[in-house]
């Protein structure tokens, strides 16, 4: 499909997000297209998607991240406090390991799926 079918396929901000993260057009290509390619009618319905109120894709301020640091211990003791929220035991643990990261136990996760699991086991409701 070409980017302007694409484009034209669009009907939210979310879908023009989207279309910048998958297809690898740009900004620019994207502003070029509208000025030179559509016609006014499907240039006034992108120019209604760009400025719908799911943000401000063009020209939107990089967000500003907060860094958070943890020391390894204190992550397996919240990872422990959450299960033991939830009502899981050890072996309950070892079994989402391995069906999720194909790993038996916390201490053989990286980094990232160590925080990946415990967000994961904040937002898990107590059943």
């Amino acid at each position: 499909m070409k980017v302007s079918e694409i484009v034209l396929n669009c009907s939210t901000k979310n879908d023009l997000i989207k279309l910048l993260a998958t297809t690898g057009a740009s900004e620019p290509e994207i502003e070029w297209l509208r000025e030179n390619y559509l016609s006014s009618a499907e240039r006034a319905h992108l120019e209604l998607i760009r400025k719908s109120t799911q943000g401000n894709l063009f020209n939107q301020p990089e967000p500003e991240l907060e860094i958070v640091e943890y020391k390894l211990s204190e992550i397996i003791a919240a990872t422990d406090g959450e299960m033991k929220r939830l009502g899981w035991g050890k072996e309950r643990g070892r079994q989402h390991l391995m069906e999720t990261y194909g790993k038996k136990s916390r201490i053989h996760l990286t980094n990232s799926e160590l925080l990946e699991f415990w967000d994961y086991l904040k937002s898990r409701d107590v059943p």
